[in-house]
């Protein structure tokens, strides 16, 4: 805290004598959240000051955090204690950026590639924070880039086996041969913690890999791999692969992709963020731990036969080495437009089994969206239905799900989205039917601030509303929330 008040100090005596030619812009996020959760505690308070001050080549920002307390949905608090409330300074940044040239210090967001090594991001509506603290230099010559990052991890993620000790070394450079054709390299250290194990003991990974992509008006390509070797803190080395490849052919009117990946016992590197190679973004690992090989293709095909129509056709399977886990994933979509409606019709199918666990499960999902846009207020309807059965052993259970949303503005001041979704079983299943239904009000009570409300229960997952999508918990109870821009 003592070197935060330093760091403030200064940002202020550096606007005072600089502040004729500063740019200071930011915002500030609070909210209410009032949960009507299983637990004593029910009500929570959060605010976010977050701003940036650039002059010249120089830029600095930071964030004021208040978490009274931050509720954790893997462990809900029973009761309200002091070291639960946490306030103070925290994603602290400077930039330098002169020309080709850039350096940052503070808090880190980065992506190497398609990811396969290194991938350092945020999502706070899931509270999973998988930034860096450190420093990261950029360089631009010419056709040559170059990348370098040493760093901290910044928060715990005990199911990713991640410690905020663990540090990580990197290194990324690519160079443009051709106007077509570009080439790239990564090398990375990981150094985990293992002292909550192993006294004073540490796993390192050595990843290396490469990339290539070939880009012209008929098609495109995208190759990347990576190898990983484990040793230290562990009875023997261990030794891992990647591979991920996405290519397009464009044919007038006609555009065919097709992939394939492959992970070899890869999983282990959590800093990397293996691309699903499926429609429904899911990685066979995500549902079946026991994986350590997953292989799997995709082929896709979008067809725009005029102005007003277009058909796409997804498809992709994955599975492990011994076919014991298996993946599949058929997407398919018609999006009809002009302009007075817009009329989306989809329709995904998702298989998957399990012989370690003895599941299996399929779920079908045809849905529908009508944006009318010719009446004076404009509405947005949408619907799908969710058929799922699931088998595991000889337990047999499944559900139907009803979804319909409408979403529409009063004036153009007032925005606001209405849902409701309904899960009832079958006949054979104890499970009790759900009900879930919500609404979420936005408007501007100033300039730059806007106000939103939400009450209701939801179920997660992907949502989108008012024209934002975005992925977040369960929850149930009441959000009021206030964004000022500044």
């Amino acid at each position: 805290m003592k070197n935060c008040l330093i760091v403030v100090s200064l940002m202020f005596y550096f606007i005072t004598l600089t502040a004729q030619s500063l740019n200071i812009n930011g915002e500030n996020n609070a909210k209410f959240v009032h949960r009507t959760a299983k637990d004593s505690l029910n009500n929570y308070f959060e605010n976010e000051l977050k701003f940036r001050i650039d002059r010249g080549i120089f830029s600095f920002g930071m964030s004021f955090l208040a978490d009274l307390p931050k509720y954790e949905d893997t462990a809900p608090q029973k009761e309200l204690r002091s070291d639960k409330l946490s306030t103070g300074w925290k994603d602290l940044f400077v930039q330098l950026y002169y020309d080709d040239f850039r350096m940052r210090v503070g808090t880190l967001e980065e992506s190497f590639g398609v990811g396969l090594i290194l991938r350092s991001w945020n999502n706070p509506e899931i509270n999973k924070d998988k930034r860096l603290e450190g420093a990261q230099v950029h360089y631009q010559y010419q056709d040559l880039r170059v990348k370098g990052i040493y760093g901290k991890l910044k928060e715990d993620i005990k199911e990713d086996a991640i410690s905020s000790n663990d540090l990580v070394s990197s290194f990324d450079a690519e160079y443009k041969i051709f106007s077509f054709l570009k080439i790239g390299a990564t090398a990375m250290e990981y150094k985990q913690d293992r002292s909550i194990v192993i006294d004073k003991e540490y796993t390192f990974m050595n990843i290396y890999g490469g990339r290539f992509g070939i880009a012209s008006d008929l098609f495109d390509l995208d190759v990347e791999f990576a190898e990983m070797k484990t040793f230290h803190g562990i009875p023997k080395s261990e030794f891992g692969h990647a591979l991920y490849t996405f290519g397009n052919a464009y044919l007038g009117p006609v555009a065919l992709g097709i992939g394939y990946k492959y992970y070899d016992n890869f999983n282990n590197n959590p800093m990397s963020d293996l691309p699903t190679l499926n429609h429904f973004d899911e990685l066979l690992y995500s549902f079946e731990p026991e994986v350590k090989i997953e292989e799997g293709i995709q082929g896709e095909i979008r067809y725009k036969y005029d102005l007003k129509h277009e058909i796409a056709i997804n498809y992709a399977e994955s599975w492990d080495k011994g076919f014991n886990v298996r993946h599949s994933n058929l997407f398919t979509e018609h999006i009809w437009h002009n302009n007075a409606i817009n009329i989306s019709s989809s329709y995904e199918h998702l298989e998957k089994k399990s012989e370690f666990t003895g599941s299996w499960e399929k779920e079908n999902i045809p849905t529908v969206s009508i944006e009318l846009l010719s009446t004076n207020i404009p509405w947005t309807i949408k619907t799908k239905w969710t058929f799922n059965e699931t088998k595991i052993n000889e337990i047999e259970k499944s559900y139907n799900k009803p979804y319909l949303q409408i979403d529409s503005h009063l004036f153009g001041m007032l925005k606001y989205s209405i849902f409701g979704q309904y899960q009832f079983v079958g006949r054979d299943d104890i499970s009790k039917n759900k009900l879930y239904l919500g609404a979420e009000l936005v408007t501007n009570i100033a300039r730059h601030t806007e106000a939103k409300l939400f009450v209701g229960k939801e179920q997660g997952g992907k949502v989108c509303r008012n024209g934002v999508c975005k992925d977040q918990a369960p929850f149930e109870g009441v959000i009021l929330s206030l964004n000022t821009r500044f």
